[in-house]
């Protein structure tokens, strides 16, 4: 029977078969009896299967080895699937990669004013190095020159100062970039349009940015004494 034209299920020249050539290359599946397809597609599966259980007796493995360094008080995220994962990027070439993007991470956390030694903490900040940094960050979101309340203030090395320091700095560098800050979101714009065209002063910013700070002064601020019912 010769082959059908255009037939995808060519013969796979090496690939030794069912056929009766025993050990030979099998023949083309469209050569073949019902029978003989029928033989080499049992044979597949069972190969399949048998590596199959080899595969998820491994996989049992594997998860008690997982469950043993957790149990020990390893993190399996940060520290095992990391150490893992670093581990096949040195073996397969890619450590530079991680490398590169590593710094761009590292650099985007000092942005945020986050290192592994300091947890972040938006409503204390009371270093001047921080407040700087959040200062710029507070100049390229478009907030005004305010620092915020809770901010220490008795000086020219006070978090406040800082604070004002890094936003002036940040609109230095975005002016000589042309780069423009983005405009304030206001919840309600007409009505505050309205009041801006009375009072210049009006915090404009969106309210989940006055609530931080309002919740940041009262986290400060001290109990008062109770007052004396008459």
């Amino acid at each position: 029977m010769g082959r059908r034209k255009g037939s995808r299920n060519k013969a796979q020249p090496g690939v030794e078969g069912v056929g009766a050539n025993g050990g030979e290359p099998h023949q083309a599946l469209d050569d073949m009896s019902d029978d003989q397809r029928r033989a080499l597609l049992v044979v597949g599966c069972v190969e399949i299967e048998r590596r199959k259980v080899v595969i998820e007796s491994l996989e049992t493995e594997i998860k008690k080895e997982r469950s043993k360094l957790r149990t020990l008080g390893f993190n399996l995220k940060a520290e095992l699937n990391e150490m893992l994962d670093l581990r096949k990027k040195w073996r397969t070439g890619k450590m530079g990669e991680y490398l590169e993007e590593l710094k761009l991470k590292n650099r985007v956390a000092r942005w945020c004013n986050v290192a592994a030694d300091k947890p972040p903490d938006l409503f204390s900040q009371q270093d001047y190095d921080i407040a700087y940094e959040e200062g710029k960050t507070a100049g390229a979101e478009g907030l005004t020159c305010k620092p915020p309340d809770h901010l220490r203030n008795d000086g020219p090395d006070s978090p406040a100062q800082g604070w004002i320091s890094g936003w002036q700095a940040m609109q230095t560098a975005m002016l000589q970039a042309g780069i423009k800050p983005p405009e304030p979101e206001p919840e309600n714009p007409v009505k505050v349009q309205a009041v801006v065209e009375h009072d210049d002063n009006i915090d404009v910013r969106p309210d989940f940015l006055r609530q931080r700070d309002k919740d940041a002064a009262a986290s400060l601020a001290q109990p008062d004494s109770p007052s004396v019912e008459q």
